[in-house]
């Protein structure tokens, strides 16, 4: 082990994901199932604002912003941690997710009462 470990430290080293039977890279299905994938986090973040009451609307947009962004440290954090994914892009991702989900708040709301 204490070689293993020393090899990583003098690098290279990289992080792979190996499809050893080829991966059909079809976009319209991959955004097609991205999207799929929103909708539902959506349906879901929609359920849970709407069981809060005694809050304004920009406190339900916050609310909406600081679930989705709870649910992106989960997973970009730890590949932080345990596989050193660079910082820049890991801060890049919970960005984006912020900016992303404080948008979908403005709009779940919409459709949300009161």
């Amino acid at each position: 082990m204490e070689a293993f470990n020393k090899k990583m430290e003098v690098g290279p080293y990289a992080y792979m994901v190996v499809h050893p039977n080829g991966f059909s890279q079809s976009m319209p299905k991959m955004m097609f199932f991205g999207l799929l994938f929103n909708v539902l986090v959506a349906f879901m973040l929609t359920y849970l604002v709407s069981k809060t009451s005694g809050l304004t609307y920009f406190q339900k947009v916050r609310f909406i912003k600081l679930a989705a962004l709870a649910g992106a440290l989960i997973i970009v954090v730890p590949n932080l941690i345990w596989w050193q994914f660079p910082l820049a892009y890991s801060l890049v991702t919970l960005i984006d997710a912020g900016i992303t989900w404080g948008l979908a708040g403005l709009e779940i709301l919409k459709i949300v009462k009161s």
